[in-house]
């Protein structure tokens, strides 16, 4: 039974420091990226062509 208890807190340790760092994450803006033109976006295969891999 000594065992349950220890185990509920770090359970809440790990879930707040989890929470935490997602809080931080939204808060500083995520993961944006920002497209101005063609030239940011990578390559794409044209399928008219044949591919050159031998």
């Amino acid at each position: 039974m000594a065992d349950n208890n220890r185990t509920g807190t770090l359970s809440l340790v790990l879930g707040a420091i989890v929470a935490v760092v997602v809080v931080v994450f939204i808060l500083a803006g995520g993961s944006k990226t920002t497209v101005e033109g063609d030239k940011d976006l990578p390559p794409v295969a044209d399928p008219a062509k044949p591919s050159d891999t031998r």
